[in-house]
């Protein structure tokens, strides 16, 4: 039962009470108990605080979860094991020492909180020392009521020296602020590495087809997410044409569990047994993102799984690579220098990489020995054809080689051209048969050194007989050898051939040191020049395909110009040798050859611009018709060749003149100002025609054209009469003031006569391969020379010689200025961005 005695006791009870010492003493225990836990377990509680700031940063997703599950296993036993060696501090702290704790925090002396706890033992019934007691109590509980709460004190200054518990506060904080609203979320999905405890993520998607890189095709993007991916209704969306061995690229963020995807052929194709269905999994970027690449080879449908559901289907369509074309542009001929000269035509659907000439002997081989160093793949003769730029997806080439060192020269071969795709894929030609030039030696000394040198290249094993025989040769160099080079190359040839111990090294090389020997013999430095020129137009001609720098480019035409001058200059020395042996020169007019040398001086010239301009494959044309001109250098000796011009030739020159004219008019009619003001169908002041006027003038001129080209070759192109009726409908609408209206017709009427020229140039292209022409097939309808490699193609490609590339520079910058003024039509800035992309 409860004591209600008015007792000394009660009544120390209740002022306690009254004072709120109960709760402070409370307060103090709960101080002292977190300052116990607090410095015995604040390892714990650091650790635990980097590992949740790890979730927060979310540095969790991108670790694998083996590590993760690690990390967490390992902070869990280190908790485990500490808080067990530190249960002593998991009590409550005593009511008496959170008394004392008050009284150090306030500074009270003789323990005045243990009054609450003293009886009045002796003299309880004496009035006065009753009295006493309860002064004594009164004085004591006036100072408990100012008592402070007291401060957590933990001490771990000399405990944690490094600050750790400061570093995991810190991290979290920081973690806490980078999270932000995705804070809980990274929580719940990270402090349990498991699976099943992940939060649900929406799978997004990302997926494309990227082609093979030789393609220069586009990727094509499929998709952002899988809500836009399936067809409602079930329907199978359209399929994607994509190039043969794509790849399908898929992505996708969710809830940590791996889709898959699955391929099965297209139904509509042939040979389904061998295009099995394929299925793979995406590969885990980390815990939530995922990855996989899909080669394409056939048709089929991908479809994309994740968990017992499909959640995208993409059907794709397959465009085949087909094996490049290539055949023979004209029969292969041998130049004036017994250069092999072949021309080619080749087409790939993506762009020819490579290609070559395969010469295959007839007949029996034993007598060539083992001698061809070519010898790879099959093909006993490889022949390496040059492109104009790897990739080209179609054109017309020229390669010309000298094959007379080659021990072959003279046999009868079969030759067939090769081209390869950037898919490893090959095309043939048909194989033809040739006989390889072969060089024809007048110098006795010079035919005794080429039989040597067939010995050792033949592999006969007769090395000793070729060095008696090259001692018998160099035996009275006085009566049989002028020129000194040749006797220390004879004896250079043989100390060499005697001492070099591999004779299949030796034999090789001797060899071509006798060939050298024989060209000197022959024709002086003629052939070893030309033997430099063709080395010099190979390496400018590689270098311009493959994109070399402006200060390459030049390096080379500087050397080529003076192997140039090296080659005529040895031809002029070889002409007047000839001329004091009684042989009739190969020139006869004095001024042909420096005529000649002056033209080729010019082509180098428009080679150099070209180079610079960045018109690679022009410049590549005009090098193979320099080539050309060297290689036949001597038809260049003989007369001038002329032709006249065909009424169709005739007609393309007066079509021009009215095409600049209604350019020009129309250049007019856009300068004029919208209100008239110049008057467009009244006359200019001045007493000028206007602009109306002067429309129906082009368009007489241009029916005077049509009926001349009627009555002489029968037909009008139809382009032609288009561009008059358009015309005549820009007059009119000058007439009338409708500005716009006329500018429209000019446009077409501009686009109608250009088409009439191209259809008459190609009437002049037919009319010369029917034979009914006058002009050769080295030129073009006009009379112009074409370029080497481009005379089967009727000139498409041909450099114009009446424009520089001065003049082509400054119709660029015209052009520019064109399309900057965007208040022009839209038909005619579209024509001028096509010119400008010519450029």
């Amino acid at each position: 039962m409860r004591d209600l005695r008015d007792t000394p006791a009660n009544r120390t009870k209740a002022a306690a009470n009254l004072s709120g010492l109960s709760w402070r003493l409370v307060v103090t225990r709960a101080v002292i108990c977190w300052e116990r836990l607090w410095r015995t377990f604040w390892p714990v509680a650091a650790a635990w605080g980097i590992y949740l700031a790890a979730g927060l940063f979310d540095i969790w997703t991108v670790l694998p979860y083996g590590l993760h599950l690690a990390a967490f296993l390992a902070l869990t036993g280190f908790s485990g094991w500490w808080i067990w060696h530190g249960r002593g501090a998991l009590h409550w702290p005593a009511a008496h020492a959170a008394a004392r704790r008050l009284e150090r925090e306030n500074g009270l002396a003789n323990q005045p909180l243990a009054v609450l706890e003293d009886r009045l033992s002796l003299n309880a019934a004496d009035p006065v020392a009753r009295q006493l007691w309860e002064l004594h109590v009164n004085r004591n509980l006036a100072a408990i009521k100012r008592l402070r709460l007291p401060l957590p004190r933990p001490g771990l200054v000399d405990r944690d020296r490094f600050g750790l518990r400061m570093l995991a506060a810190i991290m979290l904080v920081a973690a806490g602020f980078a999270a932000g609203p995705d804070g809980p979320g990274r929580l719940s999905q990270f402090v349990l590495p498991l699976p099943h405890v992940t939060a649900a993520v929406p799978l997004q998607i990302e997926a494309w087809v990227t082609a093979p890189e030789y393609t220069g095709a586009p990727p094509l993007f499929l998709a952002g997410s899988a809500a836009n991916l399936l067809v409602d209704d079930g329907r199978t969306p359209a399929a994607h044409k994509v190039p043969v061995n794509s790849i399908l690229s898929v992505r996708t963020y969710g809830d940590g569990q791996a889709p898959h995807i699955v391929y099965r052929a297209d139904p509509a194709g042939a040979a389904i047994a061998e295009k099995p269905e394929r299925e793979i999994d995406l590969t885990a970027v980390d815990r939530r993102n995922f990855a996989a690449d899909l080669p394409l080879p056939y048709a089929g449908v991908a479809e994309l799984r994740h968990g017992f559901g499909q959640v995208a289907q993409w059907p794709f369509g397959i465009i085949p690579d087909t094996p490049p074309e290539i055949r023979f542009a004209a029969e292969p001929s041998v130049t004036m220098q017994q250069a092999l000269d072949i021309r080619f035509a080749f087409a790939d659907d993506y762009g020819v990489s490579a290609a070559w000439a395969e010469f295959t002997p007839e007949g029996d081989l034993s007598a060539l020995g083992d001698s061809d160093p070519d010898q790879s793949d099959g093909a006993l003769l490889r022949l390496p054809l040059s492109l104009a730029a790897p990739g080209q997806k179609k054109g017309q080439q020229q390669v010309i080689e000298d094959l007379t060192a080659h021990p072959w020269a003279g046999l009868p071969v079969r030759l067939r051209l090769v081209a390869r795709d950037a898919a490893g894929q090959t095309g043939f030609s048909a194989s033809v048969p040739l006989t390889l030039p072969q060089r024809i030696f007048e110098n006795p000394l010079a035919r005794a050194l080429i039989e040597q040198r067939r010995k050792l290249i033949l592999g006969t094993g007769e090395n000793a007989t070729v060095i008696t025989a090259l001692d018998a040769l160099s035996l009275f160099p006085d009566l049989f050898i002028d020129d000194l080079r040749i006797y220390i190359g004879l004896r250079v040839a043989r100390y060499r051939l005697a001492e070099m111990r591999d004779q299949r090294a030796a034999a090789q090389d001797v060899g071509e040191l006798l060939w050298e020997l024989a060209l000197r013999l022959e024709d002086g430095d003629v052939s070893l020049a030309a033997d430099e020129l063709r080395s010099l137009q190979k390496a400018l001609r590689e270098a311009l395909s493959n994109g070399a720098p402006d200060t390459e480019i030049a390096a080379l035409m500087s050397q080529l110009r003076e192997a140039i001058n090296r080659f005529f200059q040895a031809m002029v020395d070889q002409a007047i040798e000839d001329a004091q042996e009684g042989m009739s020169p190969p020139m006869q007019n004095p001024d042909a050859e420096q005529l000649e040398t002056a033209d080729l001086q010019a082509l180098l010239d428009k080679i150099e611009q070209l180079g610079k301009a960045g018109a690679r494959e022009a410049a590549q044309n005009l090098l193979n018709e320099l080539q050309s001109i060297l290689e036949n250098m001597q038809m260049s000796f003989g007369g001038d060749q002329g032709g006249q011009d065909t009424a169709y030739t005739q007609a393309l020159d007066e079509l021009a003149d009215v095409m600049r004219a209604q350019q020009a008019l129309q250049d007019k009619t856009y300068q004029q100002s919208p209100s008239g003001q110049q008057g467009e169908g009244t006359p200019a002041p001045g007493g000028s025609p206007s602009l109306s006027e002067q429309q129906k003038a082009l368009r007489g001129q241009l029916d005077t054209l049509m009926r001349q080209l009627g009555a002489a070759q029968g037909e009008v192109p139809k382009p032609l009469e288009r561009a008059g009726k358009a015309m005549e409908d820009a007059a009119a609408a000058l007439g009338s003031g409708e500005r716009k209206a006329a500018l429209d017709q000019q446009v077409e009427a501009m686009e109608q006569l250009r088409d009439g020229a191209e259809a008459i140039a190609r009437a002049i292209a037919e009319e010369q391969e029917g034979g009914e022409g006058e002009f050769s097939d080295s030129e073009d309808p006009l009379g112009r020379q074409l370029p080497a490699g481009q005379r089967e193609r009727g000139g498409q490609d041909a450099v114009p010689e009446e424009f520089d590339v001065e003049r082509a520079l400054e119709l660029r910058q015209e052009l520019e200025r064109r399309a900057g003024e965007r208040r022009r039509p839209v038909e005619e800035l579209d024509y001028i961005d096509r010119l400008l992309d010519l450029f």
